[in-house]
């Protein structure tokens, strides 16, 4: 059966109309600007969006998978904030927008106003390939995410093998992420508002970082379709264009 998801709150494709005016919330005006930060090299087709100082949880990817590739990232940008950040797979109009969902987790169970999101308290969000995630996490001596994830569950969550197992990697693998990837990633940001970063040279493995909106907080991320069902972007919403009153129509 065919569940039927959650809409996004913002006007997704004004938000990427360059130039468009209109004013926020609070009533102030906007115009928004469109800025391509980078390309994202797409090998898995499984994309990881996050807190990127959260890479140690190993959050899980998204459901729908999108064909490999090199994609461009494009921002948002209204009266100095990142209103929203997109993923563009192809040039086609979006007709319809579908919640971007993880494994589990059912937009069927979601109150009225409600949604899967991914929280922020660095005030930065981020795209990346899971391939990459994995690829940091075996640096770091972790090759079985599943039963790295397990690890917010507590001790009781893993058989006493396990955790044997497991223990002699959990701090040296914190430590491995906190110190070679966040520090390099705080760095690489500085304070410019987006910034992509190559973690696997070999492979030309990337994240892309960029504020998340006015900071902290829990966002949304939606994947675009074409009329003819295909993919066409992957954008996350951090709210400051929700109940945006807009100065024209779109043509």
């Amino acid at each position: 059966m065919t569940m039927n998801q959650r809409e996004p709150s913002t006007d997704l494709l004004r938000a990427f109309t360059n130039g468009l005016r209109g004013q926020n919330y609070s009533g102030d005006a906007f115009s928004i600007q469109v800025e391509q930060i980078g390309e994202l090299l797409v090998t898995s087709g499984s994309i990881v969006a996050c807190d990127p100082l959260w890479l140690q949880t190993a959050p899980q990817a998204y459901t729908t998978r999108v064909p490999p590739g090199h994609y461009p990232v494009l921002l948002s940008i209204a009266a100095s904030w990142v209103a929203c950040a997109q993923l563009r797979l192809n040039e086609q109009e979006v007709v319809r927008w579908e919640m971007a969902l993880r494994p589990e987790q059912d937009p069927s169970t979601l109150k009225p106003g409600s949604f899967f999101g991914y929280g922020v308290d660095a005030g930065m969000g981020c795209f990346l390939d899971l391939d990459v995630l994995e690829w940091v996490f075996e640096q770091a001596g972790i090759r079985d995410l599943d039963l790295w994830r397990r690890l917010s569950r507590g001790p009781d969550a893993y058989t006493p093998e396990e955790l044997e197992e497991i223990r002699e990697f959990i701090k040296p693998a914190n430590e491995y992420i906190e110190e070679v990837v966040h520090q390099r990633l705080e760095t690489e940001i500085g304070m410019d508002y987006a910034t992509c970063v190559t973690l696997n040279e070999t492979t030309g493995g990337n994240i892309i970082l960029f504020s998340s909106g006015e900071g902290d907080g829990s966002y949304a991320s939606f994947f675009g379709y074409a009329a003819d069902g295909s993919l066409s972007c992957l954008v996350t919403d951090f709210g400051v264009l929700h109940d945006a009153q807009w100065d024209e129509p779109v043509s």
